[in-house]
């Protein structure tokens, strides 16, 4: 079974034996994860924000909005999910956190056309918002009940850097995956030219279209399957 009895329960009488499993570990792996995903897919379309626009035909404030969604589904469930946890446990509301993130990133993935893709999107940004309190909220309630008090603040520091990692995360892989957008007339001449911008032209728009498609397909597919 792997029990083990936290040694500050064995050295201190008045405290409650606390019994602790090796697995503990293993769930704090797999709700990092969470932590991660949720992360990064939140911050998917800031850091690669000019080329969704171009791809897209989005605004500022579309990019803006998807962003939106998590603060705004934080305040929306936060009671919610803090009800659930109080009266059915953990296991239900991070499996289903886990399942919203998981629909979501399939939503983005549906179809290329805007039409079709932006509302999808934004109901992907919208369930991943969801799960944020979970994400946000849990490391705690997964420290209280999976690891004695002297490991607690230890696997509460990590499942949270977690989830800023998986921000961190997209703020590298996007703009590394999906290579920016600018017009070729507003670069000057002497400046040599990234091998990650497109630079586009009245001659070539179709061609890098199609590139910026594909390159923010793979970048959501990565998304999908973590």
């Amino acid at each position: 079974m792997g029990i083990q009895y936290d040694e500050d329960s064995k050295m201190n009488p008045h405290l409650d034996r606390f019994a602790t499993y090796r697995r503990r570990w293993y769930i704090l792996a797999i709700f990092s994860v969470l932590c991660f995903t949720q992360g990064m897919v939140w911050n998917t379309w800031g850091p690669v924000a000019t080329s969704a626009e171009y791809y897209y035909g989005w605004t500022d404030s579309d990019v803006a909005m998807m962003a939106n969604w998590g603060t705004i589904m934080y305040v929306v469930t936060v009671f919610f999910w803090s009800y659930l946890f109080d009266t059915v446990g953990s296991r239900i509301p991070i499996v289903s956190a886990a399942f919203c993130i998981a629909l979501g990133t399939g939503l983005r993935i549906i179809s290329r056309e805007s039409a079709v893709a932006t509302p999808l999107i934004h109901i992907a940004q919208i369930l991943n918002g969801f799960a944020g309190p979970i994400a946000l909220g849990g490391p705690p309630i997964i420290s209280a009940l999976w690891f004695p008090p002297r490991q607690r603040t230890t696997s509460t520091a990590i499942t949270t850097i977690f989830s800023y990692l998986g921000v961190a995360t997209a703020f590298v892989l996007g703009p590394n995956m999906v290579y920016e957008v600018k017009n070729a007339t507003d670069t000057n001449s002497s400046v040599p030219k990234s091998n990650l911008v497109f630079y586009l032209n009245s001659t070539n728009s179709d061609e890098i279209r199609q590139k910026v498609g594909d390159q923010m397909w793979d970048f959501l597919l990565i998304g999908t399957t973590n």
